[in-house]
């Protein structure tokens, strides 16, 4: 909090930039506040319009960080949303502003439970599918979802994905448990029937 205040208050090019500097988190978290904040801060449109031309460049130099393992871009984006920011004003705003913690970081934090479900669930069928867990995501969980309203390809599915009670869950199916004793019961026919060599193509 001091550092961002620090930041949309001052325009000290060297005092915006230290204070940064003495925040131990990474650059990009900091620009998540940074931009997050700004528009409370800044109330005249062309100190909002500069102040985001720098926390764009700054994001631009954050993601060639990571794409290219050139991590001497970091200063460039520090100073950037530091700086930058800090000079983008003509005149210090001095009313008491109240600062707020990033949205994007809460919305991330609320749905990591989801997100990591669904990843599992990616996982299975990239597996079996041979597709990579993003495509299975995007372009397979919605047809999943559908498909497992009905029942009996529910347990199929099921069966076939070994997709656990949570799982299951995420696809809004009913009856959970009764769904993977169904399947349960389905894999042993199959092994049995795959053992004496008959009435495979009744299964999956």
């Amino acid at each position: 909090y001091n550092a961002v205040q620090t930041v949309l208050k001052t325009r000290d090019f060297h005092k915006s930039r230290q204070a940064i500097i003495n925040v131990n988190e990474q650059p990009d978290f900091i620009l998540k506040w940074i931009g997050e904040n700004v528009p409370t801060e800044y109330t005249k449109e062309q100190d909002l319009f500069n102040a985001f031309e720098n926390i764009s460049k700054a994001d631009i130099f954050l993601g060639r960080v990571y794409r290219r393992r050139d991590y001497g871009m970091w200063r460039y984006a520090s100073v950037l949303m530091s700086s930058g920011v800090s000079l983008s004003k003509d005149e210090t705003y001095r009313s008491w502003t109240k600062y707020a913690y990033p949205s994007l970081i809460r919305s991330l934090s609320k749905t990591k439970g989801s997100r990591t479900l669904m990843k599992s669930i990616g996982l299975k069928i990239g597996d079996q599918c041979h597709v990579s867990s993003k495509t299975a995501m995007l372009d397979y969980i919605p047809m999943f979802k559908m498909l497992m309203q009905n029942k009996e390809k529910a347990v199929r599915l099921t069966a076939q994905f070994n997709f656990d009670e949570k799982e299951l869950g995420f696809f809004s199916v009913k009856a959970p448990k009764k769904i993977i004793k169904e399947a349960d019961e389905l894999k042993s026919e199959y092994i049995s029937a795959k053992v004496s060599n008959k009435g495979l193509a009744k299964f999956f």
